[in-house]
């Protein structure tokens, strides 16, 4: 063989071995880049889960306070009961008052009824008094000695 098909052969191999080199080199790349689409899909994998489970937390959470709210209004409902019912107490102990009164109305006209009628028998007592003096009087003058 000749020294320039020794040489060609040569640079051919040489081009060969860095056809296989770059390709290596390639290959390598893109096994890095699988893998690091592999590592990034774990990663979305993940935060998927992790954002299923705070939506979860999210939806748990939605219900305490659904919960919560509506043992508010159930208790909003009581106390507005227990507001109607101090209201009609209120309007009853009023209706007693105005019966209370009433009363110490028909008490007060039956004092002045009983002062008025105690003072016409003290009058009257008094002039059946001033009569029985009168009468003993007389019959005092009328006896016979």
């Amino acid at each position: 063989m000749s020294d320039d098909k020794l040489a060609l052969l040569r640079a051919e191999i040489a081009n060969v071995d860095s056809e296989i080199e770059v390709e290596t080199r390639r290959r390598q790349l893109l096994e890095a880049d699988i893998a690091s689409h592999v590592e990034r899909a774990k990663l979305l994998a993940d935060a998927t889960v992790n954002a299923e489970s705070e939506m979860r937390l999210h939806k748990i959470a939605a219900g305490v306070w659904q919960g919560k709210i509506k043992v508010i209004r159930d208790e909003t409902k009581v106390r507005e009961a227990r507001i109607r019912v101090l209201e009609d107490e209120i309007a009853r102990l009023k209706d007693l008052k105005g019966v209370r009164y009433q009363t110490l109305g028909m008490i007060e006209a039956l004092r002045v009824n009983y002062d008025q009628a105690l003072a016409m028998n003290r009058e009257e007592l008094d002039c059946l008094e001033r009569q029985q003096r009168f009468q003993q009087a007389r019959m005092s003058h009328s006896q016979p000695i």
